[in-house]
């Protein structure tokens, strides 16, 4: 993994629109994911979901902002535990104003094709095929559906 300054992921949030009072970083340095890396996580989270008896919304009880909150502690565990890196993890949760009001996501900063920083946002609210199986995507939320940042922690 290429670990890279926390601050850069900030530089990224903040050409998305957000502002340096609404960060807020957790480490000096974090690795970057690669997309399939992050598709790969969301397959394991699914699988906890699953196992855990998690994977059904409860208004208020379980939901956006829990399931955000439980994958960006299960991605920081899952690094922990298996990575050697002295480094966070460039995975985190981020909240925003969007067409039907507050949601509570995931993103991932890794680098595309062309070799620069990329945010990507990722729901941690797995949807289910009728034969049990997980559909999980990278990007799966698209940016232009936040009209207002609220905040970002990593």
């Amino acid at each position: 993994m290429k670990i890279i300054p926390s601050r850069a992921v900030g530089e990224a949030l903040l050409k998305l629109g957000l502002t340096e009072a609404q960060m807020f970083p957790r480490d000096a340095e974090v690795a970057l994911l690669a997309r399939a890396g992050v598709v790969d996580f969301g397959r394991r989270f699914a699988a906890w979901l699953w196992r855990s008896g998690m994977e059904t919304y409860a208004a208020e009880r379980w939901d956006c902002d829990e399931y955000a909150g439980a994958a960006h502690l299960f991605a920081k565990l899952d690094h922990a535990l298996w990575r050697t890196e002295e480094a966070g993890l460039a995975f985190g949760e981020v909240w925003y104003i969007g067409e039907t009001g507050g949601h509570a996501v995931n993103f991932a900063a890794h680098q595309n094709d062309n070799n620069e920083l990329e945010i990507c946002l990722y729901e941690p609210q797995v949807q289910w095929s009728d034969d049990g199986k997980a559909q999980v995507s990278m990007c799966a939320v698209p940016l232009s559906q936040v009209s207002r940042w609220l905040f970002a922690s990593w």
